[in-house]
């Protein structure tokens, strides 16, 4: 580890390690190519630091780690035991486990035998839960997982659906009968030394803040997850925008807000005003926001936030505080009011605070007589705990 000037010098060295596991590393020759290691390297890159990365076993990484002997590993899930000695960052990557199967889950029997790369993720995280499964075989590639759920040997295997994916494509492999079901969300992180943060306490802070920059497809919506979300909120979008309250309320926010008068610029920079609390209680108890409250309530706490913007993009109709009050610059509001007869999604984002995944749903409200656009719905949904809701697991009880 080279750190002899500290991390303010552009072209520090840091010397981190990774194990032999899918994806940090390619499958058959251990080299650091893989999705997790590429974005390693760009977010060291763009804090103009030179990361050398080791690959070594699991078993040696956590070892390194515990005695202070290097920087960080990764990719890992957040881990009680891990904590004791490190500190993750923001994830660099979303994995999407799914179970790979043959026989329909429906059709498995209790004690289902199962497959996972050795020392892997999924391996780590089977292993800390009390689910009656029977883990057959501890892989040494996706290949060997695969051949083994074609053959009849395992019933299922467990593995990230992306890598799965694009190992299917490069090998040629028949898919065959080979099918596959949700089973959770799995956040990767770095994981940095106790040790190493104590010397440069500045490095997770700046670390987090470069990672939006380098974050790969793991974070867009999968066709399965447009459908789930679609399926899910399309009947909640409707009476949204064809409410009539609520259309009515939009349509003469700022006169009763009595706001009509001030330009875009002003109103953003009045709501940034901390000490200008009158703009802020307005909105929050205006029809609009009331109305939106009432009609979001029943989600089973899977909607965050509501917005509603008038055609001026502002944010007349809110169900928590919003850091801008002008949304007319942002996606959510722009691509409704482009299309309008569309359900826009966003990628998938992580909120720090409450270590969850949310995306942005965004509709546009039309005028029923006009047909004219006059604002915009947006829903901040979990999409964490809505996918959690649709995770199938291989035996009954946890249907």
């Amino acid at each position: 580890m080279t750190l002899t000037c500290g991390l303010a010098q552009a072209n520090t060295q840091i010397e981190l390690q990774t194990y032999h596991a899918f994806p940090a590393s390619n499958e058959q020759q251990h080299s650091t190519n893989g999705t997790s290691t590429s974005a390693v390297r760009c977010i060291f890159e763009h804090l103009q630091m030179k990361p050398v990365i080791h690959v070594v076993t699991w078993r040696h990484a956590l070892a390194a780690l515990t005695r202070g002997q290097t920087p960080g590993i990764f990719a890992l899930e957040p881990n009680e035991k891990l904590a004791q000695i490190g500190t993750p960052s923001f994830p660099i990557l979303l994995q999407k486990w799914m179970w790979f199967h043959t026989v329909p889950l429906s059709e498995l029997p209790n004690k289902a035998r199962v497959a996972v790369l050795a020392d892997s993720n999924e391996q780590r995280w089977l292993e800390q839960q009390s689910f009656p499964l029977t883990l057959e075989v501890q892989a040494d590639s996706l290949s060997q997982m695969i051949n083994l759920v074609q053959a009849g040997r395992v019933d299922a295997f467990l593995a990230d659906y992306a890598q799965t994916v694009q190992h299917l494509k490069q090998t040629f492999t028949p898919t065959g009968k080979l099918s596959h079901s949700f089973a959770r969300y799995a956040p990767m992180h770095l994981y940095f030394s106790n040790h190493y943060l104590e010397r440069y306490p500045e490095l997770l802070g700046q670390f987090n803040s470069k990672i939006e920059h380098c974050i790969g497809d793991g974070f867009q919506l999968s066709e399965f997850e447009q459908t789930i979300l679609a399926d899910k909120f399309s009947d909640l979008f409707t009476t949204l925008t064809q409410d009539p309250h609520l259309l009515s309320a939009v349509k003469n926010s700022e006169q009763e807000l009595h706001i009509g008068h001030l330009d875009v610029a002003t109103l953003d920079q009045m709501w940034l005003q901390s000490e200008n609390e009158d703009l802020a209680l307005r909105i929050i108890n205006s029809k609009s926001s009331q109305r939106l409250r009432s009609l979001t309530s029943l989600s089973d706490e899977l909607i965050t936030e509501a917005i509603v913007s008038n055609q001026r993009g502002l944010g007349v109709g809110i169900t928590r505080l919003t850091t801008d009050f002008w949304q007319g610059d942002e996606a959510k509001f722009i691509n409704p009011s482009n299309a309008p007869e569309q359900l826009h999604l966003s990628d998938i984002d992580y909120d720090s605070s409450t270590r969850s995944f949310l995306v942005h749903a965004s509709k546009a409200m039309l005028d029923p007589e006009s047909g004219e656009f006059i604002g915009s719905i947006t829903l901040g949904i979990n999409i964490s705990a809505l996918l959690e809701k649709q995770a199938v697991f291989l035996f009954p009880a946890y249907q």
